[in-house]
């Protein structure tokens, strides 16, 4: 009769929340050792936490009931978390059940209670909704700093630097060729003075021969 009472007051204390566990179930089961998922839904009138207690009728299969697995999971912000298996890791059996429970010290208030699973000898490696980090690739846009090769815009300063020096030096021939252009004047005056001196003397030279004869 107790017993009877005290399935009662567990079905009512189930059925008054609308937190359910999704996995594990009978068609989902658990690895012996690695990270399992829990997952659950909730709605708002919920609990915001709650504590993850692993059960089993069988005593051969699971000596110690309401195993913690972990304590005070935030309900709001996931709907999975990551379960690791005990270092030795589970027993391998079926008819396992997971309680959300108030607490530790509460295993009495269950919030939910998943359908039996198997638990099988292997590794899992499970990845819960807060595994977000593969964006990371975006640092590979660190590539863009290679942008600082437009530096090397630097080498046509350079060629404007000798093409300028190129001009001064057209400049400065051309500067000296109108020199010299200039000085041609100056010889030309020279030599008309030259020959007008020649032109003088032999003038002299015939009206002196005139009188002598």
């Amino acid at each position: 009769m107790h017993a009877a009472a005290f399935l009662s007051i567990l079905a009512v204390a189930v059925g008054a929340s609308a937190l359910s566990v999704l996995t594990p179930n009978e068609n989902e089961g658990w690895a012996s050792t690695g990270s399992n998922t829990l997952s659950w839904e909730r709605v708002s009138t919920d609990p915001t936490n709650f504590t993850v207690v692993l059960t089993n009728t069988d005593r051969s299969v699971l000596p110690e009931n309401n195993q913690l697995l972990a304590a005070f999971v935030d309900a709001t912000s996931a709907t999975s978390v990551s379960i690791d298996a005990p270092s030795g890791g589970f027993n391998v059996g079926g008819s396992y059940r997971v309680n959300l429970v108030e607490s530790q010290d509460d295993l009495d208030t269950i919030y939910a209670q998943s359908d039996e699973f198997d638990i099988t000898a292997g590794t899992s490696s499970a990845t819960d909704s807060t595994v977000s980090s593969g964006s990371a690739t975006s640092s590979g846009s660190a590539t863009t700093t290679g942008s600082a090769t437009t530096t090397g815009s630097a080498t046509t300063t350079g060629s404007a630097t000798r093409t300028s020096l190129t001009v001064s030096s057209s400049a400065t021939a051309a500067d000296a060729s109108a020199s010299s252009s200039d000085s041609s004047p100056t010889s030309t005056t020279n030599a008309a003075q030259s020959h007008k001196a020649q032109f003088s003397l032999l003038g002299g030279l015939l009206l002196l021969g005139g009188f002598l004869a």
